[in-house]
């Protein structure tokens, strides 16, 4: 697995590194593109994630971020629908999805991860023919290992697993 490292304050070589081969991918796909994310450093998302926004808006593009809501009561039906009848305005544009799983670590959101992974890897097939642009999903540190287990399927198809790690 390839580590990004981030000080306090700054991206170190290996993180624009990194950015550079996703910039290079994001480039030269198209359709589909699956993306893992694993990190507890959330100042080192952000950072990727605004990015990505000013990389996508730059196409003239919205990325839809969709986050973890611990106060919906059924967050992964939610969510599953976001992500696969997809609003009307995001169908048409076929945004990019940023799915920010890594900013809540309880054993609740934990479940709801696991949950909404066995349910997205059910869908695998749908997903990679009707929606065509990359998903990039961020899921806490230590998550790969369930995310390998709980979506294999997924896993298999991905373009770039990544972890994030603070230095």
């Amino acid at each position: 697995a390839n580590r990004l490292w981030m000080n306090a304050t700054e991206p170190k070589p290996e993180f624009e590194q990194l950015w550079s081969e996703l910039r290079q991918h994001l480039d030269w796909h198209d359709g589909f593109s699956l993306i893992f994310y694993f990190s507890d450093n959330i100042a080192a998302t952000n950072l990727l994630q605004q990015r990505l926004t000013n990389y996508f808006r730059g196409r003239s593009t919205l990325m839809q971020i969709i986050e973890y809501q611990s106060d919906q009561t059924d967050w992964v039906a939610e969510t599953l629908a976001k992500l696969l009848q997809r609003d009307p305005l995001w169908k048409n544009l076929q945004a990019p999805i940023w799915l920010a799983l890594n900013q809540n670590s309880s054993e609740t959101a934990r479940n709801h991860y696991r949950q909404l992974l066995v349910r997205l890897n059910e869908r695998r097939d749908p997903l990679r023919q009707e929606f065509a642009q990359a998903m990039f999903i961020l899921l806490p540190g230590n998550f790969r290992r369930d995310c390998r287990e709980n979506a294999p399927d997924l896993w298999v198809i991905r373009a770039l697993s990544e972890t994030i790690e603070a230095s």
